[in-house]
């Protein structure tokens, strides 16, 4: 019997290495090889500060570019639910003028922003206190699946991924 398992470890890491670490997310790669367009794509956005908001912004819109290339009438949202969110508030700190700025681009775009409304208000921070077009969801994870249950698919945007 201990031979058996010996030979099956290999061929179960290989049949588990193919799956992505977050079995929820997709790569944008992965949905640019659909044959068909999805009912959307959600890009899912969670960083430690503030200041990581504008790279993963700049992510999302490189990544929002090459899925309209393909798919030209995808619908795309986007769902920051971590401390990056505000980067958001409505206020003039230069220090995230860069995340507004390109968050306003995103919105013109068509895209849809939420934060997390339940993050703010533990934060202290009043739902009304983030730019105009940007919306508040009672929860981001609660609109990510409300995304999903619409045929969206999850796609993780990360700082670190940016140019």
């Amino acid at each position: 019997m201990r031979i058996k398992a010996i030979v099956a470890w290999p061929v179960w890491w290989l049949l588990l290495s193919a799956y992505p670490v977050n079995a929820d997310s997709l790569t944008v790669d992965a949905v640019l090889a659909l044959p068909e367009p999805p009912a959307g794509v959600v890009f899912e956005i969670v960083e430690s500060r503030p200041e990581r908001l504008e790279p993963a912004l700049r992510v999302v819109r490189r990544d929002a570019g090459r899925l309209r290339g393909r798919f030209p009438a995808l619908p795309i949202a986007i769902v920051s639910h971590g401390r990056e969110q505000f980067a958001l508030l409505d206020d003039t700190k230069p220090e995230t003028q860069a995340s507004r700025e390109l968050s306003r681009a995103l919105i013109a775009d068509g895209m849809e922003l939420s934060v997390c409304g339940t993050h703010a208000e533990r934060r202290g921070v009043s739902i009304d206190a983030f730019m105009p077009g940007v919306d508040v969801a009672p929860e981001g994870p609660a609109r990510l699946r409300d995304l999903e249950a619409l045929g969206y698919l999850r796609v993780r945007a990360r700082a670190s991924d940016s140019d």
